[in-house]
């Protein structure tokens, strides 16, 4: 017989690691519903807000190191999702954009996403989330690179 352990009782790292990998989890099967990786959908919504991003930039929002991205850019360059552009202010970089394909997939995914979002906060309640969301902002300056 399994023993159940009181989440409230787990050492901060376990329930931030738990929390996490469940809000993973539910964002990776809302995006994978439309047929996007969740890689590739950190990328889209990177771009969705502002286009012209250098990988650089992107590999930090997304939390990927640069190999791994250049991997999925790849693919997604292929897909006729993004392309690559020299950055005209600093020829040494490459700047990354949405094309219309991908405008088109960032649109469907973000249906998906914020399905599986509402999802979590129905669960979950407004409140909780709102307020890990907001815990989790004030937090990430102070103590993320």
């Amino acid at each position: 017989m399994a023993v159940r352990v009181d989440q409230a009782e787990l050492c901060l790292p376990l329930l931030l690691g738990r929390v996490h990998a469940e809000i993973l989890r539910r964002y990776t099967a809302a995006a994978r519903s439309a047929d996007c990786p969740i890689e590739e959908w950190w990328v889209l919504s990177s771009l969705a807000t502002r286009g012209g991003r250098p990988m650089s930039e992107i590999a930090e929002y997304a939390g990927m190191p640069n190999p791994s991205l250049t991997k999925v850019v790849d693919r997604m360059v292929a897909a006729n999702l993004v392309f690559r552009r020299v950055d005209p202010e600093d020829r040494r970089r490459t700047l990354l954009y949405l094309t219309t394909r991908g405008q088109e997939k960032h649109t469907e995914v973000a249906v998906a996403v914020a399905d599986a979002e509402a999802e979590m906060r129905a669960a979950a309640g407004e409140d909780p989330v709102g307020t890990l969301h907001a815990v989790l902002a004030g937090l990430a300056p102070a103590l993320l690179p």
